[in-house]
């Protein structure tokens, strides 16, 4: 088990403002992807940011690499995220005056050791090498079309082997074709890397390629009825 969620609640504006969370309990897995849809509004993408350390829940337990992530400080959850957690957005955001290879390296920067900095910059080369973008290391982000600049950041995502890939819909802005590929990609890679994949995501053409389907309905997350891939348990 990579991940626990175990009754988590969220209000915001405190205990007498509006529940979005009731209860949900989540576990993800290694090499597993999971999709979460539901309506807008739903509490979606705020219950990735509660699993990835973005926000504190109300009440419950969140519990990511043996760690009770809930409990500890912003600093503290600031560095367990650098460490763990590769986050993949529907906006790129990459830095506009930083090449493709400088925006992958620029959670690295946090290290210290020259060595392990060194590493870095090789290990970013071959992922690049590997979803497309070899002749891509020099170019900037707007010398790049949406879909290479979103699998820049699937790779910026990966590039400190994190224990979760977390995907707040990541295909949204792409035309068909980008999407598609993106998809593929973002499932394969954080496969082969052992990371527990959870995206929103509206599109269910990108969700029924997860290996479990769930939906938040009403601050719950139950399983849904989207194709043959929803039989995942919560």
């Amino acid at each position: 088990m990579l991940a626990r969620l175990t009754k988590v609640t969220k209000r915001f504006d405190g205990w007498t403002g509006t529940e979005v969370l009731r209860g949900v309990d989540l576990v993800v897995e290694a090499a597993t992807s999971t999709a979460i849809v539901g309506p807008s509004g739903s509490g979606k993408s705020t219950l990735l940011h509660i699993l990835g350390g973005l926000e504190t829940p109300t009440s419950g337990s969140v519990v990511v690499a043996g760690t009770e992530v809930a409990a500890q400080s912003r600093d503290e959850r600031a560095d367990f995220r650098n460490r763990h957690v590769g986050f993949v957005f529907q906006a790129h955001h990459l830095l506009p005056q930083c090449s493709a290879l400088e925006n992958v390296l620029i959670p690295t920067l946090v290290d210290r050791d020259a060595a392990v900095r060194e590493a870095a910059v090789e290990r970013a080369r071959l992922l690049l090498t590997r979803v497309g973008l070899g002749a891509r290391f020099d170019h900037r982000p707007g010398e790049l079309s949406g879909g290479e600049c979103q699998r820049v950041a699937v790779v910026r995502a990966l590039i400190r082997t994190p224990t979760l890939v977390l995907a707040d819909e990541p295909t949204g802005s792409l035309d068909a074709a980008a999407a598609r590929a993106v998809g593929e990609l973002l499932i394969e890679m954080a496969k082969d890397h052992g990371a527990g994949l959870v995206t929103v995501t509206h599109s269910l053409e990108l969700a029924a390629r997860m290996d479990r389907v769930l939906e938040l309905r009403d601050g719950e997350l139950v399983a849904s009825t989207l194709g043959a891939a929803s039989t995942g348990q919560a």
